[in-house]
């Protein structure tokens, strides 16, 4: 648990030096509202590749009772597959799940099929 937190440490000490520029990881975040897409408005629903594979990201401890934690996903800002970190979400109604969205295969490319609460 101690390496987990110094390398989130490390991680935001190198963002916020300015390391990483705002071009390299666009802001993306999870928008549970629209069903059809986690994204922000900045990412796109079809992509010309595949994303690269699912990272496995630790998360933090829950910020309370009855939240679920949603795993990170990839998502295509138009030029480049961005990683949209997980996060901690207060579900719709009691013993809701989140079933993750997915990338499919499709002809030229990929389409992203949006998650929802089960």
């Amino acid at each position: 648990m101690r390496k987990e937190k110094l390398i989130a440490l490390a991680a935001a000490c190198v963002m916020a030096a300015g390391i990483v520029g705002t071009e390299a990881q666009p802001s993306v975040q999870l928008n549970f509202g629209n069903p059809g897409s986690p994204f922000a408005p900045n990412t796109m629903l079809v992509a010309p590749t595949m994303p690269p594979p699912l990272w496995r990201q630790p998360h933090p401890m829950a910020p309370g009772p009855g939240f679920v934690w949603v795993d990170g996903t990839w998502a295509w800002n138009g030029s480049a597959w961005v990683w949209v970190p997980g996060t901690w979400a207060r579900p719709p109604f009691p013993r809701a799940r989140w079933a993750p969205g997915h990338w499919d295969r499709r002809r030229g490319g990929s389409q992203w099929v949006g998650g929802r609460w089960r």
